[in-house]
This record gives C-alpha cells, structure tokens and sequence, in this order.
C-alpha cells in the first residue's frame, strides 16, 4: 500500500460561507460590457458591487486604503475578497472578476467550497475575435472606455500571438464557467450580443434572478469602442484571414463579422 503524504490544503472558511446567500460575483471575460454591467447593477439600492478586487494593480488602491485605517490585510485572495466587500451597502455584496484572473490569483475549488450557495452573474462575448482586438486597441491607444464616439482606432496584429490570446481566452472561460455551473445552484448566464440592444429586458431577467425590484438601475448608454468591421479595424487583416483558414473555430468570426457581436 502506497501512504499519501499530500496534506490537504485548501480551507474552509465557516465565516464567509456564513454569507453566502448575500454574496454576488460577476464572473467575465474582458471587453464584454463588464464595467458597465457592474457599474449598471452597482447603481440599485440593494446592490454593492466593486471592480476586480483581485486584480494586483487595482487592489492596490483597495490595499493603501486598508493600511490607512490600521487593518491589516488578509493572507488568502478569498479574505482579501470578502475583507473588501462586507463593507459595502445593500442585499447582495460582492465584486467583478474576469476569467483569466480567477485562473491566476484563486484556488478555484477554495473559491467554490466556500462560495457555493453565492449568487453568480456569468457575462461572456461569444465572439471572441472581436473582443481580443477591441482590448489590443484599447491598450495600444490607452483608451478603454469612450464617453462618446471617436476616430476610427487600428492595430497591426501577430496572427499566431493573436491565436495564443485566444486559447488562453477560451480555456480560462471554459474552465471557470464549467466550475461554476456544476457545482453553484444560483447561476446566470448573459452574452454581450444580448446585453444592451435590449437594456429593460437584461436589468429585468437580473432583477427576477435576484428577486430585487426592476427598478431603481441607473445606467448610460453604451457607446462600442470599435463599431467598425475587422478589415477596418486590423491593418493586416489579410494576413491574419489566411492565418485562420485552417481554424473554423474562428475563421467564422472573420468571414461572419458582425460589428455589433
């Protein structure tokens, strides 16, 4: 007989499961609505939502602040999580985090252990082309969210970096969307494309999720920060097209592209 001598290491933490029927996450990938949405849900009355708390560069600020007031900051990324959140006002607390980061900076299965019977708002962008693009132009250009319509931004793109940004995009969402619609009872799922061509309808479905009044939301509109086709938009599209011939999964975002997807 082989003796295992792999201690278990992940930990339950009774205090925060405590409040999970009053915990709401807003899991997302990047460039998908996500700071409208949260700022949108953040705007209720029964609703306190902050931005990626376990981003490093936005924690920060969140970290600075905690010093300030003589609290000293918690060890685990799930303390630091609801050390930030139980501040906040309302029914449900809680906080926005993307794919990749939950990847990165959270045990996974921790997370889900002790936040199961949370409330979970799952955000995705179908088309994933789009989205890599969008957010490679808003870091080159420095701009990621427009107050109103501007100059037509573009980019030249590696094609085979480009394919790598988007597996990592793919498996980080496949793998935290899996964990959390298998193991979580409170789930929802909403896509870009269906997030603000009808924006009572979306605030509606949340609210009814939720069981919170459909009123109360206080919201701009949203202005796309790439309203452009693809060919417009990359200045070497031609190369990246013949790239992706031999990549159906994607091919189709090229050969189908819608700019409001």
């Amino acid at each position: 007989m082989i003796a295992s001598t792999v201690k278990h290491r992940v930990t339950s933490f009774p205090e925060i499961q405590e409040n999970n029927p009053g915990r709401l996450f807003v899991f997302a990938e990047s460039r998908s609505g996500s700071t409208w949405l949260i700022n949108t849900l953040g705007s209720h009355d029964e609703i306190g939502l902050l931005d990626e708390v376990i981003n490093p560069d936005y924690a920060k600020n969140l970290r600075f602040a905690a010093i300030a007031g003589n609290q000293p900051m918690q060890e685990t990324a799930l303390q630091r999580i609801e050390e930030q959140v139980c501040r906040l006002k309302g029914k449900y607390k809680g906080c926005k985090i993307l794919f990749p980061q939950a990847v990165r900076f959270i045990d996974f299965y921790e997370f889900i252990l002790n936040y199961r019977n949370a409330f979970f708002i799952i955000l995705h962008r179908k088309n994933s082309i789009r989205a890599e693009i969008s957010g490679l132009i808003a870091n080159e250009h420095a701009r990621w969210h427009l107050a109103e319509k501007m100059e037509k931004q573009q980019i030249s793109v590696d094609p085979s970096f480009l394919y790598e940004r988007l597996l990592w995009r793919k498996h980080s969402k496949d793998f935290c969307m899996n964990m959390l619609v298998s193991y979580c009872p409170n789930v929802l799922t909403v896509e870009y494309s269906e997030l603000f061509p009808g924006i009572p309808q979306t605030l509606g479905k949340i609210s009814g999720f939720l069981n919170i009044s459909p009123q109360g939301y206080r919201y701009s509109g949203e202005i796309k920060s790439s309203p452009f086709p693809l060919s417009e938009l990359i200045t070497n599209y031609q190369e990246c097209l013949d790239f992706f011939k031999d990549k159906p999964g994607y091919l189709s975002f090229f050969t189908n592209d819608d700019c409001k997807a």
